[in-house]
């Protein structure tokens, strides 16, 4: 029986999907659904020095979250462009601290 992670979107998050065009929502959306923290998927990988901060590709696009094990939550921190979503990651994640 696998266990069912909930996700959530931090506020930044949300307006940043907010502001995709729908076909592309609808992609990032059906991709956070489909993981699994349990299980290795293709495009998700550990972002380097970060302690549990995962980045998921869709196209040209990522999304970076954290997983919180403890309380099976995956909270999505941010959304946005290949060429611009790792700007200002670390003062984002300082904040959440």
């Amino acid at each position: 029986m696998s266990v069912q992670y909930n996700i959530e979107l931090a506020p930044l998050a949300q307006r940043q999907l907010k502001k995709l065009p729908k076909q592309l929502q609808k992609d990032i959306i059906k991709n956070l659904e489909n993981l699994n923290p349990k299980i290795s998927n293709l495009g998700i990988k550990k972002l380097s020095g970060m302690d549990d901060l995962y980045r998921l590709r869709v196209g040209d696009y990522r999304v970076i979250y954290k997983i919180q094990h403890n309380i099976l939550l995956i909270l999505v921190l941010k959304i946005g462009h290949r060429k611009d979503i790792y700007n200002n990651l670390n003062s984002l994640i300082n904040k959440l601290i």
